[in-house]
């Protein structure tokens, strides 16, 4: 399980790599104090079996990496704004609604506070702002067993009725959706959408066959839970989910009125679950179809 504090940077990888890294320092500085090379490793001459050369290879080319992976991670982040997510969310109820207006923040659409009903548009009925190029958010899109239209449309959200689920799934092109229900009916609604997920599957493969050389888990939409527990979500979704559904099972620490202001400072806790048909543990590790880490 990871802890993301959200605003402040910081982020809790582990116990024992703080150690390892704490460590570390302690001999360095301690090193440094009689009159010895600072650095952990030693150097050639003082550990002439050391493997001195190769390490200091290694550890050039773990800086070469970090370096490109920092470029790829702005690359990545430019294509994102170059084309916003599409988010739906199921349940609109006040937690929905919570994190949809976040989600909102974060787009290019325009906010509706004083009026009822959509803005005309062609495509979604909501009116939007001139790309910037900063929103990550293209649109988001709810579904609800109770008619929230007029909040939704006054928030800048797409409403359908809960009786429009293929559509929600099959028609509004969604890259990730989150269930904002609640724990008691769960299971029954990753029931209903399974079997509309895999019918989206067969329609972006053009046959309703699996074949696994051509089917990835970018034909269908990241699945996200939020609900207060852990065990149940992750075990329904795993066992109901078609395979090809990428699943990221959070824990958000706060809610509408602890976060009524801002998500600044906030705990947010998160797994991933399942990517590219990788079960991963709460380490992130690979986990083996018998359920150990492999």
């Amino acid at each position: 399980t990871r802890f993301l504090t959200i605003g402040s940077g910081a982020f809790i990888s582990g116990l024992p790599r703080r150690i390892h890294v704490k460590t570390i320092a302690m001999t360095a500085n301690k090193m440094s104090t009689k009159g010895e090379s600072s650095s952990v490793y030693g150097d050639e001459e003082k550990y002439p079996n050391s493997n001195y050369g190769e390490l200091e290879r290694l550890k050039q080319e773990e800086r070469r990496l970090a370096s490109l992976l920092a470029s790829i991670r702005q690359e990545k982040l430019s294509v994102l704004r170059s084309r916003p997510l599409s988010i739906g969310v199921v349940g609109f109820g006040r937690f929905g609604q919570f994190i949809a207006k976040k989600f909102v923040e974060h787009s290019n659409i325009v906010e509706h506070s004083n009026i009822v009903g959509p803005t005309p548009d062609s495509n979604s009925g909501l009116e939007t702002k001139p790309n910037t190029g900063v929103g990550v958010v293209g649109k988001v899109v709810a579904i609800s067993r109770t008619d929230y239209s007029d909040v939704a449309s006054r928030m800048g959200v797409k409403f359908l009725p809960y009786g429009d689920m293929e559509r929600f799934i099959c028609e509004e092109d969604l890259d990730v959706i989150v269930l904002a229900v609640s724990i008691l009916s769960f299971e029954e609604t990753v029931k209903e959408l399974a079997p509309i997920l895999t019918k989206r599957l067969g329609q972006s493969t053009g046959s309703g066959a699996k074949d696994n050389a051509t089917i990835s888990s970018s034909t269908l939409p990241l699945i996200v839970d939020v609900l207060s527990v852990k065990e149940h979500p992750r075990s329904v979704l795993l066992q109901l989910l078609p395979e090809e559904c990428d699943i990221l099972c959070t824990h958000p620490m706060f809610g509408p009125d602890s976060a009524r202001d801002s998500w600044r400072g906030q705990t947010f806790v998160y797994e991933r679950t399942r990517i590219d048909k990788v079960l991963l543990g709460e380490s992130g590790e690979k986990i083996n179809k018998s359920g150990r880490l492999a």
